[in-house]
This record gives C-alpha cells, structure tokens and sequence, in this order.
C-alpha cells in the first residue's frame, strides 16, 4: 500500500518511480513464489494454515496481503486451508474452499504453518509444540 502511494505521488510529479515500480513487481510475484518454494520443500503437506490476513498486522487491512494471496493460491491449488486473524476481515477476499480458525491452537492439526514476519508474535503457543512453521 505505501509503495503504491508512492508511485501515486511520483507520478503526479511527473518523476518515474523506477525503485517502487521494481519493488512492487517483485512483491506482486513474491506469494506465488513462497507457494512454489514450500510445495517442493514440503511436498507432502496437503493441509496449510496461514496466520495474519491483514496486510499489517493488530489492523484489518487486507488490501495487497501477501498472506491472502498465499492462502488463495493454496485453495486453488485443491490443498486444505486454514486462517486466522485476531481482527475481522471481509469474507469476499478469501476462496471459498478457505475454512476459518477460531484460535491459533486449531493449526495444531495443519502440516504447515505459513506466517508474515508481521504476525510471528500471534504464533508464539505453536512455535512451543514445534510445528513446522514458514514465517516470511
């Protein structure tokens, strides 16, 4: 969000934002790219549970979340998925195969644990029972 902002701001400053343009590619890529690196890490994982929707976290901005786009990508790729965020979020943003934690403790059953670096402080009872846990 704040990268488009910036070449928001750039733009009507008539001045190519050639640093916020790259960056924004490589994030656009970057969920497709964690889904691909996991699969072949873990290839016999079949269910996921992706902590922290928002696209910071203690918020309930989804807009450009990483996380969301990693768990539609999951559920498209017909493996079972898990989410959880300590704030509500709209529905429509998630795949409807997508299924919803009450609490952090129901990824106890999941294969992995895919988290954002901005919400590894949600996962702090997991990291005790030494699950397989990707905080990115």
């Amino acid at each position: 969000r704040d990268n488009h902002a910036m070449i928001a701001f750039s733009n009507d400053l008539n001045i190519v934002p050639e640093l916020s343009i790259a960056t924004d590619r490589i994030n656009t890529r970057l969920p497709k790219t964690i889904v691909k690196d996991v699969l072949l890490k873990y290839p016999k994982a079949k269910s996921f549970g992706v902590v922290g929707l928002a696209y910071k976290a203690r918020t309930n901005i989804t807009d450009a979340s990483q996380t969301v786009e990693i768990a539609n990508i999951l559920a498209e790729l017909n493996k079972e998925v898990l989410v959880f965020d300590q704030l509500e979020f709209d529905l429509n943003i998630l795949n409807s195969k997508i299924q919803l934690a009450n609490r952090i403790s129901d990824f106890e059953k999941c294969d992995l644990v895919i988290v954002s670096k901005e919400h590894e402080q949600d996962i702090n009872s997991l990291m005790k029972n030494k699950q397989n846990i990707i905080i990115f």
